[in-house]
Protein backbone atom coordinates (compact mmCIF):
# COMPACT_ATOMS: atom_id res chain seq x y z
CA UNK A 1 0.00 0.00 0.00
CA UNK A 2 1.30 3.47 -0.96
CA UNK A 3 1.91 5.93 1.89
CA UNK A 4 2.48 9.55 0.85
CA UNK A 5 5.44 11.35 2.31
CA UNK A 6 5.05 14.30 4.65
CA UNK A 7 6.41 16.61 1.93
CA UNK A 8 3.77 15.40 -0.54
CA UNK A 9 1.00 15.96 2.03
CA UNK A 10 2.21 19.49 2.80
CA UNK A 11 2.43 20.43 -0.88
CA UNK A 12 -0.97 18.88 -1.62
CA UNK A 13 -2.48 20.76 1.31
CA UNK A 14 -0.94 24.01 0.09
CA UNK A 15 -2.30 23.35 -3.39
CA UNK A 16 -5.78 22.59 -2.07
CA UNK A 17 -5.84 25.61 0.28
CA UNK A 18 -4.56 28.06 -2.34
CA UNK A 19 -7.06 26.86 -4.97
CA UNK A 20 -9.95 27.17 -2.52
CA UNK A 21 -8.88 30.56 -1.11
CA UNK A 22 -8.26 32.13 -4.51
CA UNK A 23 -11.69 31.02 -5.63
CA UNK A 24 -10.74 28.49 -8.27
CA UNK A 25 -12.26 25.71 -6.23
CA UNK A 26 -11.46 22.03 -6.25
CA UNK A 27 -14.19 20.66 -8.49
CA UNK A 28 -12.14 20.64 -11.68
CA UNK A 29 -8.83 19.57 -10.19
CA UNK A 30 -7.29 16.15 -10.29
CA UNK A 31 -4.76 16.38 -7.47
CA UNK A 32 -3.98 12.70 -7.54
CA UNK A 33 -2.46 12.74 -11.03
CA UNK A 34 -0.29 15.81 -10.41
CA UNK A 35 3.28 15.55 -9.29
CA UNK A 36 4.51 17.39 -6.22
CA UNK A 37 6.42 19.83 -8.43
CA UNK A 38 3.30 20.59 -10.47
CA UNK A 39 1.24 21.17 -7.35
CA UNK A 40 3.93 23.44 -5.92
CA UNK A 41 4.18 25.48 -9.15
CA UNK A 42 0.41 25.83 -9.53
CA UNK A 43 0.10 26.82 -5.86
CA UNK A 44 2.68 29.56 -6.39
CA UNK A 45 0.85 30.81 -9.47
CA UNK A 46 -2.49 30.78 -7.66
CA UNK A 47 -1.12 32.69 -4.68
CA UNK A 48 0.58 35.21 -6.99
CA UNK A 49 -2.61 35.67 -9.04
CA UNK A 50 -4.68 36.08 -5.86
CA UNK A 51 -2.28 38.69 -4.49
CA UNK A 52 -2.29 40.53 -7.82
CA UNK A 53 -6.09 40.51 -7.94
CA UNK A 54 -6.34 41.77 -4.35
CA UNK A 55 -3.87 44.54 -5.17
CA UNK A 56 -5.87 45.57 -8.24
CA UNK A 57 -9.09 45.77 -6.22
CA UNK A 58 -7.28 47.83 -3.58
CA UNK A 59 -5.95 50.23 -6.21
CA UNK A 60 -9.39 50.68 -7.78
CA UNK A 61 -11.03 51.37 -4.41
CA UNK A 62 -8.22 53.79 -3.57
CA UNK A 63 -8.70 55.66 -6.83
CA UNK A 64 -12.40 56.10 -6.22
CA UNK A 65 -11.81 57.25 -2.65
CA UNK A 66 -8.99 59.60 -3.64
CA UNK A 67 -11.08 61.02 -6.49
CA UNK A 68 -13.85 61.84 -4.00
CA UNK A 69 -11.35 63.46 -1.60
CA UNK A 70 -9.56 65.27 -4.44
CA UNK A 71 -12.83 66.76 -5.69
CA UNK A 72 -13.65 68.07 -2.22
CA UNK A 73 -10.13 69.45 -1.79
CA UNK A 74 -10.20 71.09 -5.21
CA UNK A 75 -13.62 72.58 -4.55
CA UNK A 76 -12.41 73.95 -1.20
CA UNK A 77 -9.30 75.44 -2.84
CA UNK A 78 -11.42 77.09 -5.53
CA UNK A 79 -13.85 78.39 -2.93
CA UNK A 80 -10.99 79.83 -0.84
CA UNK A 81 -9.50 81.50 -3.90
CA UNK A 82 -12.80 83.14 -4.84
CA UNK A 83 -13.34 84.43 -1.30
CA UNK A 84 -9.76 85.67 -1.08
CA UNK A 85 -10.03 87.43 -4.47
CA UNK A 86 -13.29 89.07 -3.39
CA UNK A 87 -11.50 90.24 -0.21
CA UNK A 88 -13.89 88.47 2.16
CA UNK A 89 -12.58 88.82 5.74
CA UNK A 90 -10.57 85.89 7.10
CA UNK A 91 -13.01 85.26 9.94
CA UNK A 92 -15.90 84.81 7.52
CA UNK A 93 -13.81 82.62 5.22
CA UNK A 94 -12.91 80.38 8.16
CA UNK A 95 -16.55 80.07 9.18
CA UNK A 96 -17.49 79.14 5.61
CA UNK A 97 -14.79 76.47 5.51
CA UNK A 98 -15.92 75.06 8.86
CA UNK A 99 -19.49 74.95 7.61
CA UNK A 100 -18.54 73.10 4.42
CA UNK A 101 -16.41 70.59 6.32
CA UNK A 102 -19.22 70.00 8.82
CA UNK A 103 -21.73 69.66 6.01
CA UNK A 104 -19.53 67.06 4.35
CA UNK A 105 -19.31 65.10 7.59
CA UNK A 106 -23.06 65.26 8.09
CA UNK A 107 -23.76 63.99 4.59
CA UNK A 108 -21.98 60.80 5.56
CA UNK A 109 -25.10 59.73 7.47
CA UNK A 110 -26.45 56.76 5.61
CA UNK A 111 -29.88 56.67 4.03
CA UNK A 112 -31.45 54.59 6.79
CA UNK A 113 -30.52 57.18 9.43
CA UNK A 114 -31.98 59.98 7.32
CA UNK A 115 -35.11 57.91 6.76
CA UNK A 116 -35.46 57.31 10.50
CA UNK A 117 -35.12 61.04 11.20
CA UNK A 118 -38.21 61.63 9.05
CA UNK A 119 -40.23 59.54 11.50
CA UNK A 120 -39.48 61.62 14.61
CA UNK A 121 -41.27 64.77 15.63
CA UNK A 122 -40.00 68.11 14.31
CA UNK A 123 -38.94 69.14 17.82
CA UNK A 124 -36.84 66.00 18.29
CA UNK A 125 -35.39 66.37 14.82
CA UNK A 126 -34.38 69.94 15.66
CA UNK A 127 -32.67 68.77 18.87
CA UNK A 128 -30.76 66.05 17.04
CA UNK A 129 -29.72 68.50 14.33
CA UNK A 130 -28.46 70.93 16.94
CA UNK A 131 -26.38 68.15 18.47
CA UNK A 132 -24.99 67.10 15.10
CA UNK A 133 -24.24 70.63 13.91
CA UNK A 134 -21.95 72.14 16.52
CA UNK A 135 -20.92 74.92 14.14
CA UNK A 136 -24.30 76.60 14.62
CA UNK A 137 -23.20 77.73 18.10
CA UNK A 138 -20.56 79.94 16.47
CA UNK A 139 -23.12 81.94 14.47
CA UNK A 140 -24.09 84.98 16.53
CA UNK A 141 -27.58 85.15 15.01
CA UNK A 142 -28.53 81.68 16.33
CA UNK A 143 -27.34 82.20 19.91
Amino acid sequence: RWMPSAWYLYVSSLYWASSVLVGVGIGDHDMVHMTTTEQLCVSGMLITAGAFWARMIGVMVGLVRDDFNDNFTKDMDDFNSVLRNQQVPEVLRRRCREFLIQQRQNTSLDASQRHMMKNVSPALEAEVNLQLNHWIDTVWYFR
